[in-house]
C-alpha cells in the first residue's frame, strides 16, 4: 500500500476448509493494527457467509508479533495464526501448495493456522483519483518523484504508469527503503518521503523531511516531521506551494530590511539622517514588510484554484 493507492481484497479458501475459516482467522489480527488494508479485510470478514466467528471475540495482544516486510503472527486459542507473504510462510515452515494464480495486479496475503495453510487474500491497489494530478503538480514544481514500495515489481510499475511516476523501486523491505533514502542524501539531494504505513516509518525518519498522511498508521504519523490532514494528496501540493511562497516572502522581507538599514546607515554617515526622518523610514519599512507578509492570508484560496485548474506555477 502507498499514499497513492487504496486497497481492495478477494479471498481464496484452501481446499477442505470452510469458506469463511481462513478469513475468520485473519480477522483478529487485522483488528490489532490500524492499516488501510485491514479495513478492507475486516469488511470481508463481516460480510462473508458462514457461522459467527468465535475468534473475533477473543482479546489480548501479548501474542501479537509483526515482522517488517513479511507479515504478522499471533496465537489464538492455542493455535498460531500466520498472515503474510510466501517468504513468511517459508520462514515458519508452512507449505504453500498449489493456490490459484494471483489476480492481475494484486498482492497475495497467505493465511495459515497451526502450521496449515487456510487460504489467501489478494489485495489490489486502486489508484486514488487525485494521484496522477498530484504527481503532475509536484513535478511541475521542479521536483523529481520516485515510487518506493514493498510491492512486486509488476504491481509497482503498473501503479507508476497510472500515476505518471517514471522511477520505480519495488520489493523493498523497510531497511531497503532507508538505504534508498540514504543513497539520495549521499548524492547531495534533499529528500521528502511521503508515506502512510508501518513499513514507511524508518524511511520517514531518515529523510530530510518526512511527510505522513493523516489517514495512515500511528507509527508513520509519529515518525514524520509533517502530518497532512486527511488522505488527499492534493494537500501535499498545497503544502509545497505554500512553503515556497512563505520562503519567497521571508527572503523579500530579509533583503528589504538589509537594504533599508543600509540606506539609513549611509544617510547617517553623511549627516542627512535626523530623528524625524529615521522614525519615518523605520515605521514605513515595517509597514511595508507587514503588508507583504499579509499576502499569505489569501493564499489558500488561490492555491486551490491553481491546483484545480492544473496550472501550478513555481
Amino acid at each position: 500500500m502507498s499514499p497513492t493507492t487504496t486497497g481492495r481484497g478477494h479471498t481464496y479458501p484452501w481446499p477442505r476448509t470452510r469458506p469463511n475459516h481462513g478469513v475468520c482467522s485473519r480477522q483478529p489480527t487485522v483488528r490489532w493494527r490500524k492499516y488501510p488494508a485491514s479495513v478492507g479485510v475486516g469488511s470481508i470478514t463481516n460480510t462473508s457467509g458462514g457461522r459467527r466467528d468465535p475468534i473475533g471475540r477473543i482479546s489480548g495482544r501479548h501474542t501479537f508479533h509483526y515482522t517488517p516486510g513479511l507479515g504478522i503472527t499471533c496465537t489464538v486459542g492455542g493455535d498460531e495464526i500466520v498472515v503474510g507473504n510466501a517468504g513468511l510462510m517459508r520462514q515458519r515452515g508452512i507449505a504453500t501448495g498449489n493456490l490459484s494464480p494471483d489476480a492481475p495486479g494484486a498482492s497475495r496475503v497467505l493465511v495459515a493456522r497451526a502450521g496449515r495453510l487456510l487460504g489467501a487474500i489478494d489485495v489490489k491497489d486502486v489508484v486514488r483519483r487525485e494521484a496522477r494530478a498530484a504527481v503532475s503538480a509536484v513535478e511541475a514544481l521542479g521536483l523529481r518523484t520516485l515510487l518506493v514500495t514493498g510491492d512486486s515489481e509488476a504491481i509497482a510499475k503498473a501503479v507508476a504508469h497510472q500515476i505518471g511516476v517514471h522511477a520505480v523501486y519495488a520489493e523493498l523491505l523497510p531497511n531497503d527503503k532507508v538505504e534508498r533514502v540514504k543513497a539520495l542524501l549521499a548524492d547531495g539531494r534533499t529528500v521528502a518521503m511521503v508515506g502512510d504505513g508501518i513499513n514507511d516509518a524508518p524511511a520517514l525518519m531518515q529523510a530530510s523531511v518526512g511527510v505522513a498522511m493523516g489517514s495512515g498508521t500511528d507509527v508513520a504519523r509519529e515518525s514524520s516531521d509533517v502530518m497532512l490532514i486527511g488522505n488527499d494528496l492534493m494537500t501535499l501540493v498545497n503544502t509545497l506551494m505554500l512553503a515556497r511562497r512563505c520562503y519567497r516572502i521571508i527572503m523579500v522581507n530579509f533583503v528589504g530590511t538589509i537594504a533599508v538599514d543600509g540606506v539609513g546607515v549611509l544617510l547617517a554617515a553623511v549627516g542627512l539622517l535626523n530623528p524625524l526622518l529615521a522614525a519615518f523610514i523605520h515605521v514605513s519599512s515595517e509597514l511595508a514588510f507587514i503588508l507583504n507578509s499579509a499576502r499569505l492570508l489569501r493564499y489558500p484560496r488561490s492555491v486551490l484554484r491553481e491546483v484545480d485548474g492544473r496550472s501550478v506555477s513555481r
